[in-house]
C-alpha cells in the first residue's frame, strides 16, 4: 500500500517492511518474520534473540549456539552439544553417545559401560561390565571377564582354572592353557581325550 500524499509505502508485502520510500527485507535486520508496516520483528535468525520488537545478536562466544533467549542464555545447540544451565555442553559430558537432543540433551545413546534409562539419560552399568539393559543385567563383560547371571565374574586361575581367555558375553572358556582344552565351562586335560597334544581353542588333537 502507497501513500497517496507522500512518496513512501505504507505496508509491504510478506517479509518485507516500509523504510523510506522502498520495501526492505526483514532480513536486513536479522528477521525471519516482521511486521508488514511497522518493520517489528517477531522471529529471529539463527544466532540472534528478539528483545522486544529487534533481533538482537547471540553473544560472540557462544559459537556452538544455534538459538538464544538472551545474549547469554542458550536454548538450542549445535549438534553434539545441548544447553545446560545456558551454556552449549558437549553431549559427551554426560555419558552420551556423540549427539543428545540439541534443546533437552536427551540421549539418543550412550558411551560403553552405560545404558540409556527410560528418561533418556545415561546411568552407569554394574562394575566390569561394558553393555547392560540395566544396572543389574549385563550383557557383555569388559575383557578379561566373564558373564555369569547377568554379572560379570573375573577370567582368572580362581574362577575359571586354566582358562586363559573367556567369552565376554556367556558362561564359557574360549582359550585354555597348554595341554587343556575348552568344554563349555571348564578347561579339561588333553589326555582325556587321548591326545598327547590338543588345540586350546576347539580340542582338535
Amino acid at each position: 500500500t502507497c501513500s497517496q500524499t507522500e512518496n513512501k509505502c505504507l505496508t509491504c508485502a510478506n517479509g518485507w517492511y516500509p523504510n523510506g520510500t522502498e520495501c526492505s527485507s526483514c532480513e536486513s535486520k536479522y528477521c525471519t518474520t516482521c511486521d508488514a508496516t511497522t518493520g517489528a520483528c517477531s522471529s529471529c535468525e539463527i544466532g540472534y534473540y528478539l528483545d522486544g520488537t529487534e533481533c538482537k545478536k547471540c553473544s560472540d562466544a557462544m559459537s556452538t549456539c544455534l538459538e538464544c533467549s538472551s545474549a547469554s542464555i542458550c536454548t538450542k545447540c549445535q549438534s553434539t552439544y545441548y544447553p545446560k544451565s545456558g551454556t552449549c555442553t558437549l553431549c559427551t559430558s554426560q555419558k552420551c553417545t556423540s549427539t543428545c537432543d540439541q534443546s533437552t540433551g536427551a540421549c539418543n545413546g550412550c558411551a560403553t559401560g552405560y545404558y540409556l534409562t527410560s528418561d533418556k539419560k545415561c546411568s552407569a552399568c554394574s562394575s566390569n561390565c561394558n553393555y547392560c539393559t540395566s544396572g543389574s543385567v549385563c550383557t557383555t563383560c569388559a575383557k578379561g571377564y566373564f558373564l555369569k547371571d547377568n554379572v560379570c565374574v573375573k577370567c582368572d586361575s580362581t574362577n575359571k582354572p586354566n582358562c586363559t581367555t573367556c567369552s565376554q558375553t556367556d558362561d564359557l572358556c574360549s582359550v585354555c592353557n597348554e595341554d587343556y582344552y575348552p568344554d563349555e565351562t571348564e578347561c579339561k586335560l588333553c589326555i582325556d581325550k587321548d591326545c598327547t597334544k590338543c588345540s586350546t581353542t576347539n580340542g582338535d588333537c
